[in-house]
């Protein structure tokens, strides 16, 4: 059988075989991002389905706009203008099923064969898995405790052809936990305009808190 050209670039999930060793009742795993499962609202989130399958059972269930439900589309625009001083609205929101999926939509619509993607060294694992599903190549750059070094970073990007993502992640970085500095998250956001060549593509991890 005759496979598409971009199966050689997939690999096995290294996520995978993390998660495969938490499914060990005798062991605790601090590497596979899992949440404590005695934390989970099971009580909250068994109420919140009743009341949508009271409420609204046949939309819930029904197919609908690969977009997302609109109503919540909407109300994530507004949190966000009310944020961030942002100017969206439902039309520039995207509900996916989780950040992977983000990742390989991304990966689908900005890289093609051949294209670099700059990255933190080290970054998120499973970013890397549904990139190199597209053919690029990556070039890591070292980071100190305020996160992606930019010296190194300018230097790459004025000798680099073909670059077309910068893959980041300021808040909580995964693995490494570390969170950029203000003045470093300023240094980066300049780089759009002297190399708009390249994308900065941020994975942006908030803290939900209760008020």
């Amino acid at each position: 059988m005759n496979f598409a050209k971009r199966m050689s670039y997939i690999k096995a999930s290294e996520i995978r075989e993390i998660l495969k060793v938490t499914e060990q009742e005798d062991v605790i795993s601090f590497a596979g991002g899992l949440p404590a499962p005695e934390l989970f609202p099971i009580d909250e989130i068994n109420e919140i389905n009743q009341i949508v399958l009271k409420e609204a059972g046949t939309k819930a269930l029904q197919y609908t706009t690969t977009e997302g439900y609109a109503p919540l589309r909407e109300w994530i625009a507004n949190r966000m203008n009310e944020r961030l001083g942002t100017a969206f609205d439902k039309d520039n929101i995207l509900i996916t099923h989780g950040s992977q999926q983000g990742l390989d939509l991304s990966g689908k619509v900005f890289l093609d064969q051949g294209d670099i993607v700059l990255c933190e060294s080290p970054t998120y694992l499973a970013a890397i898995s549904a990139f190199k599903a597209y053919g690029c190549s990556f070039i890591e750059i070292p980071t100190d405790e305020d996160g992606m070094m930019m010296d190194v970073l300018e230097e790459i990007l004025s000798n680099t052809p073909h670059i077309k993502l910068i893959y980041a992640i300021p808040t909580f970085q995964n693995p490494t936990g570390k969170t950029w500095s203000l003045e470093r998250r300023r240094k980066d956001a300049g780089n759009w305009l002297n190399y708009p060549q390249s994308m900065v593509l941020q994975l942006l991890k908030t803290i939900r808190t209760a008020s």
